[in-house]
């Protein structure tokens, strides 16, 4: 796989995940990377926003909240599976690094040599999960 496949590969992922997020209604991040098998800590990223990046502070949630930066939460995701080379909040035996929530909706698998992964922030667990799913599928087509 050359450089333009892993360009092409990760557009189409993240077409799909974009895609999922809009059927689920969701708005927020979506991340995928390849990494190649004669450099496995060199990773390709390609990223999308699907509707925003953040959400503002919203008083119906109570006095203290902050608001939610999703582009920062799906990076945590990515961070914590190429550390880990498991699913994002995967590792319960694992100590978090400061930067790092154990949150889950990353998901990491290799094939052919190649790590792959995809990450969404936006939603609950379950539809990051499934809108990450997405976009692994599509990444393990090639």
């Amino acid at each position: 796989m050359v450089n333009q496949d892993i360009t092409t590969l990760e557009e189409t992922a993240l077409s799909a995940m974009v895609a999922k997020a809009l059927t689920l209604g969701v708005k927020g991040v979506a991340v995928v990377g390849i990494a190649p098998p004669d450099q496995p800590e060199t990773f390709f990223f390609g990223a999308r926003i699907s509707g925003r990046f953040e959400r503002p502070p919203d008083p119906s949630r109570g006095e203290n909240d902050k608001g939610t930066n999703f582009f920062s939460i799906v990076y945590s995701k990515i961070a914590e599976m190429v550390a880990t080379r498991r699913d994002s909040g995967e590792s319960p035996d694992r100590v978090l690094k400061k930067g790092e929530f154990g949150y889950k909706g990353g998901l990491i698998r290799e094939k052919d040599g190649f790590t792959r992964l995809a990450a969404f922030s936006g939603g609950s667990e379950a539809q990051d999960l499934e809108i990450s799913r997405v976009g692994l599928e599509a990444l393990l087509l090639i």
